[in-house]
């Protein structure tokens, strides 16, 4: 180390001069008989001769199309045994490779085509409806290449055709090992991909450098990423290098997974932390060989210590390695060497230390100053085999004048050297809006909301709230709505919320249930809260937001605290502890609190962006921090740095106008109020263009309501998602994955990665097969730690499955499908409906004996509160009384709109309990 500067040394090998283009040519003569490639499903395998000859096919036929050096050829492919041949091909003629991926959405695929401006694009049979549309909406010409099946556009395998000739006389184009090779694409630290030019000269002596740095045996390589990703190019150069093979997967299974290594030997694999708990949830793990693995490659996040364990016990033969690298440096920055340096083996935490060429510093965000070991700061990378720079995009903010790179991540190092991420610098978001107020359009920066959130923790903690403390709100969505969550959050407490729409009795159960030290409340409902505490005798510390001369303001609280901020550090909990106190109405009676850790939410909120249908640039949402919802919009943004339009109340022709002007990207709008926007008069007047994901569920979306919505919002894809708060995972369609699925609206999807669902008999809990009807139960890993002080048993099954209350199937294509409730409780639109607390109001009217409240399936709405009464014996009333009497103790949203009917008696079992099942037969059938 040297001023403060990190360095791995300098690497002894002889520097690569030849363009990627001439040293595959060569490297492929070398390595003739070789294997480059085994298909892992099919097994099928090619030389490096073969494909060095389809290479050169494809590239005589490209020139034919006029590819010339320097263009760009694109494409957007899925792995395959195909995949890698217009890669080498570009490089043959000089030209330029890049890719996008399919998973992409089609606004990312037009900035990324708008940016490399490609020649030519090679796509997949089964994505050209949707290059088509992206090209035409745009007004893009380009030429299209399929790989697969075509009336319309050449094909793929017609272009590798015999050159009997040409083929003979062929030699690559030289170029200068320091020009760009390849174009790949990052997210930067803001906005939508930078493009970032990779030099033939760094992308092979970075791959050589990572080779002779001794971690890798490339001997058999397994990936699972396309070429859109530096990992999956660097894996083909390894092979280029020494002659390896690697094994083409086009789709992640985690036995499978287990399978490959075995099946072919496979010596080194790269799969994230992510895709590693799948892998090691496999029952039958243990029974597969895996004796030939030597290095396991993970990297991109933490990986916490019992996953590490847990992978090192399982892959006995291999060295697992957390390693640090980004595109800009051709994917390698960190790691340790086991091998040369055992002492370090069980330092799992850290990412490793400087990889030879690489010299890292720790800067101060704010003033650039070259921090000093274990001081926390951004991390700024060097490397000869760092990318020429961003095509057409300024550097200034990414390379400092002393040619290090900012990749955006926040980090340390410690006495000896080792490095350690802490999470991504505030600076990625820094001028990005968290939030706009869909009214007024006033906006807030990241940096603004972390610092007003600093100050309020500074005032709860000055008020006495400690870590484990709950701090509850009662806040309609307003722009400081978010900034108690956040402040909660950094003095390790745990935080709640109720709704402002939610009866007194509600509350008073709700607050009963998480005890917290504080509530923060709007102005206008400080009345009906301090008659819900004296009535039940509850002692609580109210915070105003807004004015008060009786209590602590909001305003007051976040005001500077010059000395304490800029030392303010968020406390460190335990990631598997409480962070949210969430409530549902369970399966029956009043809500239950459920216990949602930091992990489960974190990783939750990844994994709803990693299931690709969700394109969180500019989110839409009209629900409180009540709702499961809201909370994970709000963590969408953490992780992105998107932005949030915030409206405290939702009106139709509103929506449309705010989706107009900020150009809001995804939103999250369920059927009924989306009945409401399909109303509008004028709604085709409003440029809704921007919107790329309208995500709708909680109910089956009519057949007609799901078309028109497609037909008014023409660049979005239309989701009916089912979820639930206990689950933490979601079902879904991924149209861009699977487009066969697109007019399937009656089915809410499939499971989503990391999402478990099986169909139980609800009498016997026998499971269930395909198209048999029963209780859905779920599983996955990011669901809640469990109820607060509530049994547990009858909700989570002894394998860990939670019942959500829904009945439904799924058919042989494993879509899914939901019928109704298998208990008492239900929603009507936003409106949780416990029967047995409704049927306590409606008892309290002099009139009534007995009443029993069932829900009227609606085809929008759900279902609609209705009620059968007893009367008295002697005793008259009208339905409309009782409505009124019901209104007055409740709110005006919990009307019993299905109706009141008089029934002389409610059907009872042998021990008088209410047989509910009877109840909706008995209802429509009373007069």
């Amino acid at each position: 180390m040297s001023g403060k500067i990190l360095s791995g040394g300098t690497s002894d090998f002889e520097k690569v001069t030849d363009n990627l283009g001439v040293y595959f040519f060569e490297q492929a003569d070398k390595f003739r008989d070789n294997i480059i490639q085994i298909h892992g499903d099919t097994g099928a395998t090619e030389t490096f001769t073969s494909a060095k000859q389809r290479s050169i096919r494809f590239a005589l036929s490209l020139k034919n199309l006029g590819v010339k050096p320097d263009d760009v050829v694109l494409t957007c492919l899925k792995m395959t045994m195909d995949t890698m041949i217009p890669v080498i091909s570009s490089l043959f003629l000089g030209a330029r490779f890049s890719a996008i991926d399919p998973v992409q959405t089609e606004e990312d695929w037009a900035h990324c085509i708008g940016k490399v401006k490609p020649k030519i694009i090679v796509v997949d049979e089964e994505q050209v409806e949707r290059l088509e549309k992206c090209l035409e909406t745009r007004k893009i010409e380009l030429d299209i290449i399929v790989l697969g099946k075509s009336k319309v556009h050449k094909t793929f395998h017609d272009l590798v055709k015999p050159f009997p000739e040409e083929e003979k006389v062929f030699k690559p184009k030289r170029v200068d090992c320091r020009e760009t090779a390849l174009i790949l694409f990052s997210s930067g630290t803001t906005g939508l991909p930078k493009a970032m030019k990779m030099s033939h000269f760094a992308l092979i002596n970075g791959g050589i450098n990572v080779v002779k740095f001794g971690i890798v045996d490339p001997k058999v390589e397994l990936l699972y990423s396309t070429y859109y990703w530096v990992t999956s190019i660097m894996v083909l150069i390894r092979a280029m290098i020494l002659g390896g093979c690697r094994v083409i997967v086009p789709k992640f299974d985690p036995e499978n997974a287990l399978r490959i290594i075995q099946e072919y030997k496979v010596t080194t694999c790269f799969i994230p932390p992510r895709v590693t708990r799948h892998i090691l949830a496999v029952k039958n793990k243990e029974d597969y060989d895996t004796s030939s693995l030597r290095c396991y490659l993970s990297g991109g996040t933490t990986i916490p210590p019992e996953q590490y364990e847990e992978t090192r016990r399982l892959f006995k033969n291999a060295h697992v390695y957390n390693v640090y690298g980004c595109t800009e440096i051709s994917g390698f920055n960190s790691s340790f060497n086991y091998k040369k340096d055992p002492s370090h083996l069980n330092n799992i935490k850290s990412v490793g230390k400087c990889a030879p060429d690489v010299q890292i510093k720790i800067i101060d965000e704010q003033t650039g100053e070259i921090l000093g070991p274990n001081e926390q700061g951004e991390i700024c990378v060097k490397s000869p085999y760092a990318m020429i720079g961003y095509l057409n995009d300024d550097d200034s903010s990414k390379i400092d004048k002393d040619g290090f790179i900012k990749p955006g991540d926040r980090g340390y190092y410690d006495e000896d050297e080792c490095i350690y991420i802490v999470g991504r610098c505030t600076e990625s978001f820094k001028y990005g809006a968290v939030k706009i107020h869909g009214d007024t359009g006033a906006t807030e920066t990241f940096t603004s909301a972390k610092q007003r959130s600093v100050r309020f923790a500074l005032s709860l903690r000055n008020l006495g709230v400690k870590p484990d403390d709950v701090v509850l709100t009662c806040l309609k969505m307003g722009m400081d709505t978010m900034i108690p969550v956040i402040s909660t959050m950094f003095l390790g407490a745990t935080f709640s919320a109720i709704d402002p729409v939610q009866t007194e009795g509600d509350w008073a159960h709700c607050i009963g249930k998480v005890k917290p030290k504080i509530i923060v409340v709007d102005e206008e409902q400080v009345e009906r809260l301090e008659r819900c505490l004296k009535t039940r005798k509850i002692e609580l510390g109210i915070i105003v937001l807004g004015k008060s001369k009786v209590y602590k303001t909001f305003h007051d609280l976040v005001k500077s605290f010059p000395e304490e901020e800029k030392v303010f550090e968020p406390k460190r909990v335990d990631c598997r502890g409480t962070a949210l106190i969430l409530f549902s109405s369970g399966t029956t009676g009043l809500p239950k609190a459920m216990k949602m850790s930091h992990y489960g939410l974190i990783n939750g909120g990844i994994n709803s962006l990693e299931f690709g249908i969700v394109d969180s640039k500019v989110e839409l949402l009209f629900s409180t921090y009540y709702w499961v919802t809201s909370i994970m919009l709000l963590i969408r943004s953490m992780i992105l740095g998107g932005c949030r339009v915030i409206v405290p109340e939702f009106e139709p022709e509103n929506a449309l106008r705010i989706i107009q002007d900020y150009k809001v990207t995804t939103c999250f709008i369920p059927p009924r109020l989306s009945r409401q926007i399909l109303a509008v008069k004028n709604k085709e007047d409003y440029d809704t263009s921007s919107l790329r994901c309208y995500l709708s569920g909680g109910t089956t979306i009519p057949t007609e309501q799901f078309e028109n919505t497609r037909r008014l919002f023409k660049n979005a894809d239309v989701y009916n998602v089912y979820g639930s708060s206990e689950i933490g995972g979601f079902t879904s369609f991924n149209y861009k994955k699977e487009p066969r699925h697109s007019n399937n609206f009656k089915s809410v999807g499939k499971c989503a990665t990391d999402v478990q669902l099986k169909i139980i008999d609800e009498q016997t809990g026998e499971i269930l097969g395909p198209n048999e009807q029963g209780e859905i139960c779920m599983k996955c890993p990011y669901a809640m730690i469990g109820y607060l002080n509530d049994d547990d048993s009858s909700k989570i099954d002894q394998d860990g499955f939670i019942k959500p209350g829904d009945r439904g199937y799924y058919d042989e294509d494993e879509c899914i499908y939901i019928v109704g409730r298998c208990s008492e409780s239900f929603k009507y639109g936003a409106v949780k409906v416990a029967p047995d607390h409704w049927e306590s109001v409606l008892e309290e009217y002099p009139a009534v004996e007995e009443a029993a409240v069932l829900g009227i399936p609606h085809i929008t709405d759900g279902y609609l509160p209705a009620a059968c009464i007893v009367l008295k014996e002697g005793v008259s009333a009208t339905a409309s009384e009782i409505e009124e009497f019901f209104i007055k103790r409740m709110t005006k949203l919990h009307r019993l709109v299905g109706g009141i009917k008089f029934v002389p008696k409610l059907p009872k079992t042998p021990s008088s309990k209410l047989q509910r099942k009877y109840l909706y037969e008995i209802f429509s059938n009373c007069a």
